[in-house]
């Protein structure tokens, strides 16, 4: 964009996309270093788990400030597999161990194309493997469920 605009200067109008931009990637480099550098977990590691039928169950420990909740979802990166990061649903409540602080975040992952390929192909021949992950989240907010006496769930 910024390179078709400056020929006509319509670039001023494009600066302040790049200033959000920028904003946001450093709040998002700065959690990584909370979560996974200043609060530093025991066992840096997810463990990868296929439960059949293309899914996997990622699990990993961090001290995350405040828990999280179901429902709610973290950008989940695997530096061996590049520098992207994915979003992925929590599947379960916050259980902090009172000795460390730390409380495992569950997945549960469809094997689709991509990464998340390459982590089903790594778990397959043994069942499970484990890789270092970085984890930023968790974001969202899920409904509070607890006023209605039935409810109806539906995932894709």
């Amino acid at each position: 964009m910024h390179i078709h605009a400056a020929p006509k200067h319509y670039d001023i109008y494009v600066w302040p996309v790049w200033i959000i931009w920028g904003f946001d990637r450093i709040l998002r480099a700065s959690r990584y270093l909370l979560f996974n550098v200043i609060l530093k977990p025991k066992d840096p590691k997810a463990r990868i788990e296929d439960i059949g039928a293309g899914g996997l169950r990622v699990s990993l420990r961090r001290r995350i400030p405040g828990g999280w909740k179901a429902g709610q979802h973290a950008f989940i990166a695997f530096p061996k597999l590049g520098i992207e990061s994915h979003p992925f649903t929590i599947g379960n409540i916050c259980e902090k161990d009172e000795s460390t602080g730390e409380a495992e975040m569950v997945f549960i992952i469809r094997a689709m194309g991509g990464q998340t390929r390459t982590l089903h192909d790594l778990a397959s021949p043994s069942g499970s493997c484990e890789l270092a992950a970085f984890v930023d989240g968790p974001y969202g907010q899920p409904e509070d469920l607890r006023p209605f006496s039935t409810c109806v769930f539906i995932a894709g």
